[in-house]
């Protein structure tokens, strides 16, 4: 009998700058994040791309072991105080699994 794993948690997210006077620091603030991101335990990939053609609009590409390494994503320091600067929004996001 074939066994089953769980497939990783995937999220793409595609957010933007609420500021556009701070494109600069949310650039930073979201490459400390990722770096810091992908330390947890659970996450197996986290990176941030810039649209060359929309500066200030990003996307994030985010894999976690589970969903509950995903929601933990948001209980730790670094994610908490990225979102308390409100650098960004999320414009949408998608929850994907491989086939």
């Amino acid at each position: 009998m074939k066994q089953t794993t769980a497939s990783p948690y995937e999220v793409t997210a595609r957010i933007r700058c609420t500021d556009p006077d701070r494109v600069e620091p949310a650039r930073t603030a979201l490459g400390a994040l990722a770096e810091q991101t992908r330390s947890e335990p659970g996450c197996l990939a986290f990176s941030v791309h810039e649209e060359t053609e929309a500066p200030g609009s990003f996307v994030l590409w985010e894999v976690f072991a589970d969903e509950e390494a995903f929601r933990r994503h948001f209980e730790y320091q670094h994610t908490r105080s990225y979102l308390e600067h409100e650098f960004t929004e999320v414009v949408e996001h998608w929850v994907m699994r491989p086939v």
